[in-house]
């Protein structure tokens, strides 16, 4: 598939298979065991950093050991979410109704804040991207005071 497809669409496909992957799970618990479940957003980051950590560049400044086989860190991927889940399992199966949304929400709070701190994993908040920098400029005028004709203000 790689060879007849643009890096972009090839990237929109992984995207809606993850999303898909989410949205099955969420219906099977949903729909299915009528369960009220807010936490699957927790399992598919935990999935994906798994991925990311073990595809992921050794020399950067995040966690990486460079594997790039799909077939290496795609399975790792889902059983470190496995694993995850049954450690919430002995708790989620005690619960019912609310609770169990109140539960399952709690982690994906927990999930953010891990996210956010760990930052030798993540890159701390914004995945490790660094934000944008403001950049101003003028058209017609080297001055750049906010009054002057042919000046624009600061974007992001």
């Amino acid at each position: 598939m790689p060879f007849l497809a643009q890096d972009d669409v090839l990237q929109l496909l992984g995207l809606a298979c993850v999303t898909a992957i989410g949205a099955i799970g969420l219906n099977i618990v949903t729909g299915l065991a009528g369960q009220v479940s807010l936490g699957h957003a927790f399992f598919l980051a935990i999935g994906a950093y798994t991925a990311a950590a073990i595809a992921g560049d050794p020399d950067a400044r995040t966690i990486g050991f460079g594997v790039t086989e799909v077939l290496v860190w795609l399975p790792a991927a889902g059983l470190v979410a496995a694993l995850a889940g049954m450690l919430v399992a002995p708790l989620a199966t005690r619960l019912r109704g609310l609770y169990l949304a109140v539960v399952t929400l709690g982690l994906v709070f927990i999930g953010g804040h891990v996210i956010n701190e760990w930052s030798s994993l993540t890159g701390g908040p914004g995945v490790g991207r660094q934000p944008r920098r403001r950049r101003c400029w003028a058209t017609t005028s080297t001055r750049r005071t906010p009054s002057s004709p042919g000046t624009r203000s600061c974007t992001s």
